[in-house]
């Protein structure tokens, strides 16, 4: 359903099963991966990150092109590059170790209160996106086409503002356990200005690259016209892309995420499948029509995130994760020592 015609399915499909192979060494993957990040240490993830890539690519060269696997090829070298990166994980987290002995049922659920909301917030949040992607195909091959293209160009401009808004996060976490509220608005404000200055120059070149951004994705003239539509809608929301995310990730590191979670859902739900629908299929915008919807999500949704930062209202949260913290007679035994001094 969520391709344009059967034969694009049943390769998706194929593709799918292939590398879901991998997706065990996924969740590994990405738990070691944050606790790296919690540690304050980023380069075993970067390095894990590239050895990842690297395997991917010399793999769907032997795989796609020397054997002639085709998807089923790209989909086996993508998990095995999953498997890449997890070992490449455990291996720079044998110091400080796994603790295991040491986590109780109480830890378990304090991620648990954490993560839940968390999960629920980014599964509902696929869901829209989803609803999106099924509109399109719905409408035609071009449209869908065009929004893969796009969608992977502004990749390049949302992941390196996530990044940064990863990094303030953590600043932010360690800023709320030392019981310094004050500089949570701070780390956030520096972590804009980082992503929004990025964000503006991603924008910038999707107005005047349009054409050779599209065209280096395909020949097709009618889904390179609609790519450059798509691009220039994309280049209006970007500064809000990047905002979006480092509210979130501030949100989130003050321990602030089931009104964030709501939110969130919320303006996905309100914003992008029916304004995809009735731009999109009702007013015969196409893909337009829906990347417009999209636009207006993450627009409403960042000056939320925004407005609920800038009031304090996560300074709840935060005193009650430093409560939590308080209250854990295990709390020094949890956390390395060069963590905590």
């Amino acid at each position: 359903r969520f391709s344009a015609n059967s034969e694009a399915g049943a390769l998706a499909a194929e593709y799918l099963w292939w590398r879901n192979l991998g997706a065990p060494f996924v969740l590994v993957a990405v738990a070691l991966r944050e606790a790296r990040y919690g540690l304050g240490e980023s380069r075993s993830p970067l390095v894990s990150a590239l050895a990842a890539n690297l395997t991917n690519i010399a793999l769907d060269v032997v795989f796609i092109v020397v054997l002639g696997l085709g998807v089923r090829g790209a989909g086996a070298a993508t998990a095995l590059s999953h498997v890449v990166e997890a070992a490449f994980l455990v291996r720079a987290s044998r110091d400080p170790g796994f603790a295991w002995a040491r986590v109780k049922i109480r830890h378990v659920v304090a991620l648990l209160r954490l993560g839940v909301p968390l999960g629920l917030q980014f599964l509902l949040e696929v869901g829209a996106f989803a609803v999106l992607v099924v509109v399109l195909a719905g409408i035609s091959p071009v449209d869908l086409a065009a929004h893969q293209i796009v969608l992977q160009l502004t990749h390049l401009s949302f992941l390196p503002a996530l990044a940064v808004g990863e990094a303030a996060s953590v600043m932010i976490g360690q800023a709320v356990g030392a019981g310094q509220d004050g500089q949570v608005p701070r780390v956030a404000r520096r972590a804009l200005g980082l992503a929004t200055a990025y964000t503006g120059a991603c924008a910038l070149a999707f107005v005047v690259f349009a054409e050779v951004l599209a065209g280096v994705f395909t020949g097709d003239r009618a889904v390179r016209e609609m790519a450059v539509k798509l691009l220039w809608v994309a280049a209006a929301f970007q500064i809000f892309d990047g905002a979006n995310a480092i509210a979130r990730c501030a949100l989130r590191g003050t321990g602030d995420v089931r009104v964030p979670a709501v939110v969130a859902v919320l303006t996905a739900w309100v914003a992008t499948p029916p304004l995809a629908w009735w731009l999109g299929v009702k007013l015969g915008l196409g893909a337009l029509g829906g990347w417009l919807g999209l636009s207006a999500e993450i627009v409403a949704s960042a000056l939320l995130f925004w407005w609920r930062l800038e009031r304090g209202s996560w300074r709840r949260a935060a005193e009650a994760s430093r409560q939590r913290l308080a209250s854990e007679p295990e709390a020094e035994e949890l956390v390395p020592a060069r963590a905590t001094s």
